[in-house]
């Protein structure tokens, strides 16, 4: 960010999220290629129970990739909180990586009803994608 944050408002805009609500979106700044790269949640319509994740990377005035990473189905929601929510953008500005929750494969629990337990987390993992 320049300019005491001008810059990445002129960069995105009104399609920025909130800075209101700290849990939805993420991002990295890399001051050598000048890339902003962020991971915005977006509810989808009609539902907020079910959200989207979209990989953005910004070069000033230029959106350069979108990616809908909850289209892709590589794994689960990313973390956007203090406790494990991170992106990171390397140097040459070619990879990106962030925790999300591991995909699990969709089963039936042996005995139905039986223990349920509510988690707010799942089991973790750091996620590399290429900018």
């Amino acid at each position: 960010m320049t300019d005491g944050g001008q810059a990445f408002q002129t960069i995105c805009g009104s399609t920025m999220p909130s800075s209101n609500d700290p849990d939805s979106f993420i991002s990295d700044y890399n001051t050598t290629k000048q890339l902003e790269v962020l991971i915005r949640k977006k509810s989808k319509a009609g539902n907020k129970e079910e959200a989207q994740f979209i990989l953005e990377v910004w070069k000033p005035n230029r959106l350069l990739k979108s990616v809908n990473l909850t289209e892709m189905d590589a794994h689960g929601d990313v973390y956007m909180d203090a406790e494990l929510g991170s992106l990171a953008i390397n140097q040459k500005g070619t990879k990106i990586a962030y925790v999300a929750e591991e995909k699990r494969p969709k089963s039936e629990p042996f005995f139905k009803g039986f223990g349920a337990s509510v988690v707010s987390k799942k089991k973790g993992m750091i996620v590399l994608e290429l900018a």
